[in-house]
């Protein structure tokens, strides 16, 4: 197994899973039944929907799979799935690998893929890595399916259904039922997970609803706790193609209530609804392990951070806009959705679609909001509503939704076509710098520049840019200092992110600040910016500030203590520390939560070589490679590990190996030629580093060293045409 392929797993189960020992009664939840006495319409339009129907008992009313003696065989193991004494159980494998007979407790989900949980002990609940096809028979559906058809999952696996990844309490809980109290256990590693209601109810979204409830029956009307704001008011002015939204209503307090389940995050805070998002969560930015190069979305990433790429998020628009509250289906069927707010003899009509009417083609959302399948069965659709460009996706090497239709055809077929009809992109829009901004380039770099500093371009592709910013000219670090003035907390969070890679000078000075920043996400980073500053070079004011900013940090991390991120951040800072103890303390606490996180290793065998103990990094590093023998990062820390216990030829055996899987990584070739040069095979060495710099031609130390390597090799002239290279290099990156 890769490294990439399980870190892949890992996210892709991050929203599999839910959460429930039993149900609890937190002070001031009242349940949606409740809710239901004074708003049959919002209860009755609720109870169908896919929010309603999360999570479930397993029994006859909820259960959709075949019970009856129904078998499946994956892997090696077969599968039975049958009921007994009323309850429904299956045969599978165990974490043992062994037959073992379970009694399924919840059901998870309902269309088009429900799935099935089984209780162990510490209060875990895992969910089975086979489900049901809920789809119509017709669709492929009414059938047992395994959600790694293409792999081969065993017991031995992390991926497997008894691991980490398939937990429910850690991974989804929290955004299948209302009022979720985890119960996390850190001395223990135990869960009492609690909740308020079973499903996604009414309280998810506004609040606990006691004290409403209680006042509406005796006779006041006091409001709930949040209001997540209505659909927009929407009108088309004279001679307008688009309309515009007319109400004063905020976008943000709907987005809050909604982002929290519909993007990729790590927690920071414990949530209820009416929390700002950026002070409970860290948003995932876009990037290129979660979304393409030019932001469509690539792995299992929901709706939130394609949305806030749109257009239509910088117009106002809201989930509600499109989606009805309660029911969560769509407003209208079909193109009549977009007609709302679209002019339809102008955006539906063949002079704009170039398709036939009615057609597959012709569908607004097919061409705007091109769709990506999960899980085997589920596909969801990007909510960027992009306008398509063959050229752009040819050159990011994204999905076109052009050839993702006519399968048989090439992108030059469809720039051919575009330009026949007269459509060509504009060569600056946010898609396309962010895509060029991904190239080692001078181009590349420039591109990032005038993305970050746009004040037009979509916030989520803006905040990213200023995360990735190659900080070069002293024009970058202007860039970073008005980004951390922005009114938008994202921006200031992508401003702060790209703070670590800057000289500790500049870093420091731009981050003290922040720790007093309105929101905590921003203040996070600042203070990991912050940690490894000695106590002797700070003012007393300064240490006690800091050490405020340090128990927030930690404390934050705590929220997602169930999850290895969690521990491994601490693990960082007090790295960062010199606080090696607390660190290893903190890695061994992540690798209990998922054994196979390979980063942990590899970060605990730096440790233990920071103490002089190579013995026990060898050991750290031969997990990790028994985890991932394919990744580059691990056949890395090898090498490096064997150069200083002096075995040279095995050495340049796993750097060369580390460089060719990821070739296009700078610090892997950069290494491997040093190493290459220190062994007497100077020429070998040069074509490594040559390699390299194609490979990354903005790097500097990549010249640097090629001009060296040149030079010790008597090779003048080279040396001297890399030099100047590297003048040129940096004189273009200056403008």
């Amino acid at each position: 197994m890769t490294a990439k392929r399980l870190r892949h797993g890992a996210w892709i189960l991050l929203c599999l899973i839910a959460t429930a020992a039993a149900a609890a009664e937190p002070a001031g939840y009242a349940g949606s039944a409740v809710c239901g006495e004074c708003h049959a319409t919002q209860f009755e339009a609720w109870s169908g929907s896919h929010h309603a129907l999360a999570m479930a008992e397993a029994d006859r009313k909820n259960v959709l799979g075949d019970f009856n003696d129904a078998r499946i065989d994956y892997a090696g193991v077969q599968t039975r799935f049958f009921e007994r004494g009323g309850r429904f159980h299956v045969l599978t494998d165990g974490p043992d690998g062994k037959l073992t007979e379970y009694p399924l407790v919840y059901t998870f989900g309902v269309t088009p893929l429900q799935q099935y949980l089984i209780a162990f002990p510490g209060g875990r609940y895992q969910a089975l890595g086979i489900a049901w096809d809920s789809r119509a028979k017709a669709d492929g559906g009414q059938r047992w399916f395994h959600l790694y058809p293409e792999e081969r999952i065993t017991a031995t696996d992390p991926l497997h259904w008894t691991g980490p990844y398939q937990r429910w309490n850690s991974r989804c809980a929290e955004c299948h039922s209302t009022g979720l109290d985890k119960g996390y256990d850190r001395q223990a590693q135990s869960w009492n997970t609690r909740w308020a209601e079973i499903s996604v109810g009414c309280e998810s979204c506004h609040g606990p609803g006691k004290a409403h409830v209680d006042s509406a029956r005796a006779g006041g009307r006091s409001a709930l706790p949040v209001d997540p704001g209505r659909a927009g008011r929407w009108t088309f002015a004279a001679g307008a193609r688009i309309a515009s939204r007319v109400d004063a209503s905020a976008q943000g307090p709907q987005l809050a209530v909604c982002a929290p389940c519909h993007s990729r995050r790590q927690n920071i805070a414990a949530y209820r609804p009416g929390t700002a998002y950026l002070d409970a969560h860290v948003p995932a930015l876009l990037d290129t392990s979660l979304y393409f190069a030019d932001g469509q979305i690539r792995d299992e990433v929901f709706e939130y951070g394609s949305f806030l790429q749109s257009r239509m998020a910088q117009r106002g628009v809201s989930c509600t806009d499109c989606h009805e509250a309660h029911s969560v289906r769509l407003r209208a069927e079909g193109n009549a959705v977009c007609h709302r707010c679209h002019e339809p003899d102008v955006f539906d009509s063949v002079a704009h679609h170039h398709h036939e009417p009615g057609s597959t083609g012709a569908q607004c959302a097919n061409c705007h909001m091109p769709s990506r399948t999960y899980m085997v069965v589920d596909p969801r659709r990007d909510h960027g509503f992009r306008v398509p460009d063959p050229w752009l996706s040819e050159a990011a090497d994204s999905p076109d939704v052009c050839t993702g239709c006519h399968r048989e055809r090439d992108h030059a077929w469809a720039q051919k076509t575009f330009a026949a009809w007269g459509l060509q992109a504009h060569p600056d829009t946010p898609q396309r710098l962010l895509a060029r901004s991904r190239n080692p380039t001078v181009e590349g770099v420039r591109a990032g520049r005038q993305l970050a500093g746009d004040p037009g371009a979509p916030p989520m592709q803006r905040a990213t840019a200023l995360a990735e910013l190659r900080v070069m000219a002293e024009s970058d670090l202007q860039l970073l200092a008005a980004a951390l003035r922005e009114p938008e907390p994202l921006l200031r969070l992508g401003a702060a992110q790209a703070l670590a890679g800057l000289p500790p000078e500049y870093a420091h000075a731009m981050a003290w600040p922040l720790l007093d920043d309105a929101t905590r996400a921003v203040r996070l980073e600042a203070t990991r910016v912050l940690a490894p500053l000695p106590d002797a070079q700070l003012s007393a004011a300064q240490r006690a500030r800091r050490e405020q900013a340090l128990k927030e940090y930690i404390e934050a991390q705590h929220a997602a203590a169930d999850l290895a991120g969690g521990p491994m951040n601490v693990a960082a800072l007090e790295l960062a520390r010199g606080r090696l103890d607390e660190a290893e303390k903190s890695y061994r606490e992540a690798l209990v939560l998922e054994p196979a996180l390979v980063p942990a290793w590899l970060n605990l065998a730096d440790l233990y070589r920071a103490r002089g103990n190579e013995a026990q990094a060898g050991e750290a590093i031969a997990r990790a490679l028994a985890v991932a023998p394919e990744a580059a990062s691990v056949h890395h820390a090898l090498g490096l590990h064997l150069v200083r216990a002096g075995q040279q030829a095995r050495a340049l055996e796993e750097l060369a190996r580390a460089q060719s899987l990821a070739p296009d990584d700078a610090r892997y070739g950069y290494v491997l030629a040093v190493a290459l040069h220190s062994a007497g095979r100077g020429s070998e060495a040069i074509d490594v580093a040559r390699e390299a710099s194609r490979r990354n031609p903005v790097d500097a130390s990549l010249l640097q060293l090629l001009a060296s390597l040149y030079r010790d090799q008597g090779k003048l002239p080279e040396a001297g045409a890399a030099m100047r290279q590297l003048g040129e290099l940096n004189a273009a990156l200056a403008k």
